[in-house]
């Protein structure tokens, strides 16, 4: 409950600094069965909504050149 209320930060580091196109994104599976549901936590870097993206309403940001990055993942799927 205290992570759904206060989100949770990931840190992805070693990431690869020679490729042009990295994109990154996270998520708690609460329930553990593997998938995205609603109550799970996810979200991609810099605040940018996971379902968003994958529709093309809105760009994921590329981390390209970064070594790491860090994800405040606080965006619950909702029901």
């Amino acid at each position: 409950a205290d992570d759904i209320l206060n989100g949770r930060t990931f840190t992805f580091e070693n990431i690869l600094p020679w490729e042009t196109e990295i994109y990154i994104g996270a998520f708690v599976d609460f329930d553990g069965n593997g998938e995205p549901n609603p109550g799970d936590l996810l979200e991609c870097y810099e605040d940018k909504n996971l379902f968003a993206v994958i529709a093309e309403l809105e760009d994921a940001t590329n981390v390209a050149g970064q070594t790491a990055i860090t994800i405040d993942l606080d965006a619950v799927l909702p029901e």
